[in-house]
């Protein structure tokens, strides 16, 4: 290979790799497919009988194979129980009860398997699941198992199992009106029975998909009782929510969170825009993820899916941290919202910092955000709708501790106060602060343009501070005015531990007028000087339409450089 072919080769690497690294797809995080969310701490183990003789299976499952939560006793919160099934993406629901004899004898068996039908309560907002058929089948192919299979009117009566169905049938009983199969007899040592009845959703379109009812399949045990209890499952509907445009979950948007201000009305108006520029972006390590009644709390690092009904925390710190020095901060109060009951794991929201008195992190449902009125900015009656139009999915309320505006006097014949550029500072209770030298709760810094602090209420006496006030109202120049609110009554100590502040800018003019350009003044747009130096620069241009080339060859030569420049860096 030569030389030259060898440096044609190379290049031709080289490009491809750019190529490569620019063109690559970025990692999506798309929405699941799944037909269940089980929660991350999902349990799909049978139970076992205190006795250790039987163990029970007890769950939903579709034509997918994947299957629900299985069945356990509802107030024990070391197992889940509950499940959503995606309405977008689940075929062919059924119920199935199985039944094992782990023992090396026969075990009598004597309960009942009661379908979602027992439970429903006529609601046009809840799921109402009817049975569409029944299918029994055994591991022992001589099984002395007898079935009960009841409707809203009557039944089958014990049969044995293979023929129960076809009894049902025989007394009238539609599979609609399915609510219960009584299970009895004897399984023989390791006999496996599975009772299975297949389901459809009666009122798809009806259903509230933002509720949590809950449509329960129940094992009622008579003996043999499990150390749970009867076993239960239950499952609600719902959809994921997602970005619009996009197949992804809201809470992995790339967009910014929404800066809004609570009116009286209960209404919201967006923060102004330069302000909304600083608004951290979400990120899915702020954001806790709960879409099971409380059992299912966890971050959106491990699982981003967000389920209509579900709900979300938002952890404030990033954004408290890029809002104060704009005089923004948080709701006060204490967030941390366990369930009232006590009940151990069960957390709606967390505060582990109760001293700073504001919120550590926001609760939201994934309700339809219909009623939800956000104004686009103070005043305005203009609509701003969240997750349409480009619009960020994800909103959360700041409130204006330090507000404050610029100010410009001239030198010597103006006076300026320390608060002359403050509109307001409020502690938590909404009370009006006002700064001052010696001030526990406000704090006012002054910085001139060359970085000096020029005026400090932290520091300095009032009367020091009078000075240096009337000091800087006669020194022509322009200086940062910073408001602090300190909301643990430190700001003496002239620390970070402020909870918000501002920063405007004092403009001081100079009380003397600038001296008129004279006639051969070139900064005088009149000057003779200027005009000379303009007509002979045009007329040493030539005039032969020459000129036309010079900006593609420069810019070609610019290009042929920077290429070569940054192929040697990537080298």
């Amino acid at each position: 290979m030569t030389s030259k072919t060898h440096s044609r080769a190379l290049l031709a690497v080289m490009f491809g790799l750019l190529a490569a690294l620019f063109f690559a797809p970025h990692a999506v995080y798309a929405a699941s497919s799944a037909s269940f969310y089980n929660g991350v701490t999902s349990n799909t183990t049978p139970s076992v009988s205190t006795d250790g003789l039987i163990a029970r299976s007890l769950y939903y499952t579709d034509a997918s194979g994947q299957t629900s939560n299985y069945g356990y006793k509802d107030n024990d919160t070391t197992q889940m129980n509950r499940s959503i099934v995606d309405i977008d993406t689940y075929q062919n629901l059924q119920a199935v009860v199985k039944v094992t004899n782990l023992s090396s004898s026969a075990v009598s068996v004597n309960e009942v398997m009661q379908l979602p039908l027992t439970h429903y309560v006529n609601s046009g907002s809840n799921a109402d699941l009817r049975a569409t058929g029944f299918i029994f089948s055994s591991t022992n192919a001589g099984t002395t198992i007898k079935l009960n299979i009841g409707g809203l009117n009557g039944g089958s009566g014990a049969q044995p199992a293979a023929h129960a169905y076809a009894a049902y049938q025989a007394a009238g009983q539609s599979d609609s009106e399915m609510r219960s199969i009584s299970i009895s007899g004897s399984l023989a040592p390791g006999e496996t029975i599975t009772l299975t009845v297949p389901l459809t959703l009666t009122n798809p379109s009806g259903i509230n998909l933002y509720g949590t009812n809950y449509v329960p399949l129940t094992q009622y045990l008579l003996d043999h009782k499990t150390s749970y209890g009867n076993p239960r499952t239950s499952i609600r509907f719902a959809r994921q929510v997602l970005e619009q445009g996009t197949n992804n979950s809201i809470l992995g948007s790339n967009k910014k969170y929404l800066g809004v201000i609570i009116n009286p009305d209960g209404s919201y108006y967006a923060i102004p825009q330069d302000e909304q520029n600083a608004m951290p972006t979400i990120s899915k390590s702020d954001i806790y993820v709960d879409n099971i009644l409380y059992e299912d709390r966890h971050s959106a690092t491990v699982n981003d899916a967000l389920y209509t009904g579900g709900a979300y925390y938002i952890d404030l710190a990033n954004i408290k941290d890029a809002m104060k020095d704009l005089g923004y901060s948080v709701h006060t109060g204490n967030s941390n919202r366990g369930l009232y009951l006590n009940i151990p794991g069960w957390q709606l929201a967390v505060d582990n910092d109760l001293a700073d008195d504001v919120y550590q992190e926001y609760a939201y449902t994934s309700r339809s955000t219909g009623a939800l009125q956000i104004y686009a900015s103070e005043g305005s009656t203009d609509s701003v709708v969240l997750n349409e139009n480009g619009v960020t999915p994800l909103y959360t309320e700041l409130r204006k501790v330090v507000s404050a505006h610029n100010v410009t006097i001239t030198a010597n014949q103006d006076t300026w106060g320390i608060t002359d550029n403050l509109d307001s500072i409020v502690d938590h209770n909404d009370n009006q602060v006002t700064p001052a030298a010696g001030s526990a709760d406000a704090r006012i810094k002054v910085v001139d343009q060359s970085g000096a602090v020029v005026l400090d209420t932290a520091t300095m006496d009032a009367t020091t501070v009078a000075q240096k006030a009337e000091e800087i109202s006669k020194t022509p120049g322009a200086y940062s005015i910073m408001y602090y609110y300190y909301f643990n009554g430190n700001a003496a100590a002239a620390g970070n531990d402020y909870e918000a502040s501002k920063t405007v800018i004092l403009t001081v003019k100079s009380d003397t007028p600038a001296p008129a350009p004279t006639p051969e003044d070139p900064s005088n747009p009149a000057s003779p000087v200027k005009e000379k130096k303009a007509k002979r620069k045009k007329s040493q241009l030539p005039n032969t339409g020459e000129e036309l080339l010079v900006i593609p060859s420069m810019i070609m030569g610019a290009s042929a450089l920077t290429a070569v420049g940054f192929m040697r860096r990537r080298r």
